[in-house]
This record gives structure tokens, sequence and C-alpha cells, in this order.
């Protein structure tokens, strides 16, 4: 395998063969160039390029309820957003303030699920980058590195960590080391290189393998582990690494509609 290291030069190769050992559909070919972090910001779910066509469809009346409603809400998440498209600045420093504060109160067992103060965290440092000083940069980090220590599978990733089932495959690896270590690069790879690693290496094979199902293996009551399987496929495309994760995903959630019962209930499999 090829070592993940500063600047993550190289993808690690023991993802790409165990894919062709399986026939997964994989071309080792594809990954031939190295892949590394963009420099700037943001790069966590969207680049600079991207800006402009987000901008375009905010104006679409398709999106006006969506686009007003973000604009009234308070949650720092939803000014991050608005900061990075209209560039409010006051917008930008509400949010980079009491996104801080939320992540200096959560305790690791809370970052788990997608909607949680490590995943916006890495959103808000990143969007609203040019806001921060050199003090709320240390804070923030200090804070990522806390909530990373404090819950499988650790900080920095054990690369031997589980990657099948288990709270590890919903938002520690998935939502919260690598957007936070995508965002913090610059002033510490660390995070970001472990998890990535630990992701390229064991996550994806095991998602590409059960993706030929066309459904999410864990069962009824946790397919919303697949939103960070989800999220994880869209922060990688946008830093340049095309699909990493088999473009067969996209049928997965149709699950919900072959499992759905005449009552309204899904079908009883898995961890139910």
């Amino acid at each position: 395998m090829s070592e993940v290291g500063s600047g993550w030069r190289a993808l690690p190769r023991a993802t790409l063969a165990a894919a062709a050992t399986c026939g997964l559909g994989w071309s080792p070919a594809a990954w031939a160039q190295p892949v590394e972090v963009p420099e700037g910001h943001p790069r966590v779910y969207v680049r600079p390029g991207d800006l402009p066509e987000v901008q375009a469809k905010l104006q679409s009346p398709a999106f006006a309820q969506a686009w007003s409603d973000v604009q009234e809400c308070t949650e720092p998440i939803c000014q991050a957003f608005v900061y990075l498209v209209t560039g409010d600045v006051a917008a930008g420093e509400a949010a980079a303030t009491a996104g801080l504060t939320a992540l200096q109160a959560a305790i690791p067992d809370d970052i788990r699920v997608f909607d949680q103060p490590m995943h916006w965290g890495a959103c808000i440092y990143d969007w609203c980058y040019p806001l921060l000083t050199d003090a709320d940069r240390q804070a923030y980090l200090a804070e990522f590195e806390r909530l990373a220590t404090g819950h499988d599978p650790g900080y920095p990733a054990d690369p031997a960590s589980a990657a099948v089932v288990g709270h590890v495959t919903e938002g520690y690896v998935l939502t919260d080391q690598l957007p936070a270590g995508l965002a913090i690069y610059d002033e510490s790879p660390v995070m970001f290189d472990a998890a990535a690693a630990l992701f390229l290496d064991r996550f994806v094979a095991v998602r590409d393998f059960y993706y030929l199902a066309h459904m999410h293996h864990q069962g009824d009551s946790y397919l919303s582990r697949f939103m960070h399987d989800q999220a994880a496929s869209w922060l990688f495309r946008r830093i340049g690494a095309g699909d990493v994760l088999s473009r067969e995903q996209q049928y997965a959630p149709y699950q919900m509609l072959y499992h759905l019962r005449p009552d309204g209930q899904q079908l009883r499999s898995g961890d139910t």
C-alpha cells in the first residue's frame, strides 16, 4: 500500500487491488495520477469554481422558498452558507462565533449523526475562513482534535478500525474527521491524512460490494447511515478525486421504496 503522508501525495492502492479482485468494475488506471488536497478555501463540499452555479440557482423560483428559509435561519451553518454565497460579513462572523461555541459545548458521543457541531463546524471553518483570526483557527483546531480523540476510530484514526457496521461507520469518520481534517489541512494535515487512509483502504471496498445489491446492508432502522456515505462521495469529488465510491451508490436509496409496506412502515431487516 502506498502511504498517505503530508500533502496526500497518492491514494492508497489496497482499495484498488481489492476492488479489482472482486470484479467491482474499478479501473486502477483512473487513479494513475496522484490526488492532492487543493489549496485555498472553500474546499469542503464546494470549490470556488462551483460558487457561480450555486449563486445562479438561488435566483431560480424553484429554490426561492428554500433560500428564503436559509436566510431567515439563525443556525450557524445557515449563516455560514449566506456568507459563502453573498459575502455578508455579519452573517459569517456570527457563524464563526456560534460554530466554535457549539463545538466547545459538544461531547464526543454527540457527533456521530449528520446534523451536529463537528460536521457543521468543518463547513463553517472552511466557508468562513477569511474571517477567522489565528486564535480562532487554533481554537477550532483544538476542539476538532478533542472531539476526534474521544471516539472511535481515535485520533489520528486507527488504520485497522471497523468499517462495516457500528457507530464508527456513521459520522465519526465520514462526516467528522474527513471534512474537519480537510478544513484544517493547512494548519494540520494529520486528521485528514489518517481518516482518508482509513476510508480509502477499508470503507470503500466494503461499500462498493454492498452497493451492488442496490440497498444498504444495515437494515431498515440504520439506512440513515447512508447519508454519511453520500457526503463522503461529494467531498472527494469536489476536491478532484472523482468517483472514489462506485456509482452503484445511486441506486441504494431505492431500498426505501422497494421495502415500503402498505402501512407506511419498512420491511423489517437487519438491526431493527
